[in-house]
């Protein structure tokens, strides 16, 4: 249905530069001691706040200056026609998103699914499938056509972050799972795009731009970082107007939520690592015994990323015992707040040496 990433992310790799802001939250190559935020990858660029393409202004929050901002497509229409059983559009362009995302929902979708399950289901299809536009990563800036829209993402396989969210909006709305569009910036005042989704009675935030690293690579595993998150996590790094849309408390439909697990031993983090190629998903959370001796009275900064002899030295102790047979693969980890208690975020890095 939609090309695979191969030469985007070639060109990507080249240059990271501003539009939608840029994420550092990729694989460590080496991480620092618990008191130093480390920075890795670059995260798919971070566009200003609304509920869809409603026109408006949004004072930036560096310089308090007014800046008008581009709509964001409305696929309001797209997204009515498919719920009235209507399988022909005015519009050609339109046509082909209503028929492309039409076949992706018969792809992904089963019967036997809540909206968490469809919403996550959407969420991976893009990380896999998509990349964000290394046109406009570049040094000229140049996006390429339809970036910007779901047309970009089905018949390109290319996005920036206002192409993400319309693209994530569309197949809410087709799946009749309540979702908003947010035009904000991130923490150092670049435009950025993202989404709110009701799960349950229950709203999170959704940004499905920064869960797509830059520079992507083939199979890379999905991440979950921003997906199903509270207000108070987007807060430390994404500026929207708060009032406009529902506050964001509940991690009854978060990702840690649906894949916490408690452990008692470290060697089942060999067992863990093994699970998390198979399934190519990036990160695990884990609760750890207390016999284990993990201080988690505190959770980290988002950039704050921490090697396994920062958790444990009988941690470091069984990584090391396994290095030949991980054979290039490791885990750096993050301390992340889960309601009242906080918990260890553990992120796949590296790849296995031929």
């Amino acid at each position: 249905m939609i090309p695979k990433k191969t030469a985007a992310v070639l060109a990507a790799a080249v240059l990271v530069l501003g539009s939608c802001g840029a994420d550092p939250a990729g694989e460590t190559s080496s991480v620092q001691d618990s008191s130093a935020a480390q920075t890795e990858e670059s995260s798919a660029p971070e566009e200003n706040s609304s509920v869809r393409s409603d026109p408006e202004t949004y004072s930036g929050a560096d310089n308090g200056q007014a800046k008008e901002k581009k709509e964001l497509y409305d696929t309001r229409h797209i997204s009515d026609a498919y719920l009235a059983g209507v399988t022909v559009m005015e519009d050609e362009k339109d046509q082909v998103i209503l028929d492309s995302a039409s076949a992706l929902i018969d792809e992904i979708i089963t019967e036997d699914m809540g909206d968490y399950e469809k919403e996550l289901a959407v969420h991976d299809w893009m990380i896999r499938e998509l990349t964000y536009d290394p046109g406009e990563l570049s040094v000229f800036g140049e996006m390429t056509p339809d970036a910007d829209d779901p047309y970009g993402a089905f018949v390109n396989g290319m996005c920036i972050c206002s192409g993400y969210t319309t693209t994530f909006q569309l197949l809410m709305d087709m799946l009749e799972i309540p979702c908003h569009s947010i035009q904000g910036v991130d923490s150092e005042g670049e435009d950025h795009a993202w989404n709110e989704v009701e799960i349950d009675g229950r709203w999170y935030f959704a940004d499905v731009t920064w869960d797509d690293p830059v520079p992507d690579r083939e199979g890379r595993p999905v991440r979950h970082t921003y997906f199903n998150v509270t207000s108070e996590f987007m807060a430390e790094r994404h500026v929207w107007d708060m009032k406009a849309f529902p506050e964001a408390v509940s991690y009854e439909d978060s990702h840690i939520a649906h894949g916490l697990r408690d452990i008692s031993d470290w060697e089942e983090i060999i067992g863990i690592i093994s699970e998390l190629e198979r399934t190519n998903t990036e990160e695990v959370y884990l609760r750890p015994a207390g016999s284990l001796g993990v201080d988690l009275s505190s959770s980290g900064g988002q950039r704050e990323f921490l090697g396994d002899f920062n958790i444990s030295s009988e941690l470091e102790d069984v990584m090391m015992a396994h290095k030949k047979e991980l054979n290039g693969i490791g885990l750096y980890f993050q301390k992340v707040k889960y309601g009242d208690e906080v918990v260890l975020a553990a992120h796949l890095k590296g790849e296995r040496k031929s």
